[in-house]
């Protein structure tokens, strides 16, 4: 039989090729690192004006003085919120709107999706969005 390979006429075997499994094993971290930018944008855009805020609510800060940072007042300036009944009320108001906002949106998406999932399925096309067809 005539041989290309001038190592298979020697009998010196040639391993395999590698399969597709281990190359795709040695890849097994590359989708942390392409989402990495996006959860740190993300995680900033949402840590920070919150530890600000809070920042700010622990000062005697006037916003009508531009230069005055604030004196560092801790937890007096905040005790009113809980103690007086007008403001332990603000507490219960604001458990209401966020467990019917939260529970609103999340109906109204699941709904949403369930929809577009049986218009999709009912038109018998790939799942691809009406301006890609």
């Amino acid at each position: 039989m005539l041989s290309v390979d001038p190592d298979a006429e020697r009998g010196s075997r040639v391993p395999p090729a590698p399969r597709r499994k281990a190359r795709i094993t040695s890849r097994i971290g590359l989708h942390w690192w392409l989402q990495a930018p996006s959860v740190l944008v993300l995680g900033a855009v949402v840590i920070f004006p919150l530890v600000y805020s809070v920042n700010l609510s622990l000062r005697r800060y006037n916003p009508t003085l531009p230069d005055a940072t604030g004196k560092w007042s801790g937890w007096p300036t905040s005790r009113g919120c809980c103690t007086t009944p007008i403001r332990s009320r603000f507490w219960l108001v604001t458990l209401i709107f966020v467990l019917v906002a939260v529970g609103l949106e999340t109906v109204l998406g699941t709904l949403l999706g369930i929809f577009l999932n049986r218009l999709v399925a009912a038109d018998g096309s790939s799942r691809r969005c009406c301006c890609c067809r």
